[in-house]
């Protein structure tokens, strides 16, 4: 694949295509938002629909991080490794529209309070 920048044409690397390379971060942005609009909407806890105090991201099935939205992301330093600890425990024998969650701060907690943090993981296939 070539484009034309100006009056030159650039043929990329074996690297990813920047144009498409934003369009998919760019979408998987938007999903991770209205995930977290979703949820502002639908809360009837203060932290949640007033302080924005949550997260929402998109991970892959290893647990990277693929986009996450704009609200609080302290919590996000963690959820990567609650996803690879249910992932490992889960992963075989997961459904579509299953959904894990954990406050274990062995499986992926930032700390421990009276109220420890809950992450939610829905599972996402694709035929």
């Amino acid at each position: 694949m070539s484009y034309t920048h100006g009056s030159r044409t650039k043929t990329p690397s074996n690297g990813p295509d920047p144009i498409l390379l934003t369009l998919f971060a760019n979408r998987f942005m938007s999903v991770a938002e209205a995930m977290g609009r979703s949820l502002q909407q639908t809360s009837i806890s203060t932290n949640i629909k007033e302080r924005l105090d949550f997260s929402c991201a998109l991970f892959a099935p290893d647990g990277d991080l693929v986009a996450n939205a704009p609200f609080i992301p302290i919590h996000l330093g963690s959820m990567s490794f609650a996803v690879k600890y249910q992932m490992n425990l889960y992963g075989d024998s997961l459904k579509e529209g299953d959904v894990l969650m954990t406050n274990s701060p062995h499986a992926g907690g930032s700390y421990v309070t009276v109220h420890p943090p809950r992450t939610f993981l829905r599972s996402q296939f694709l035929s």
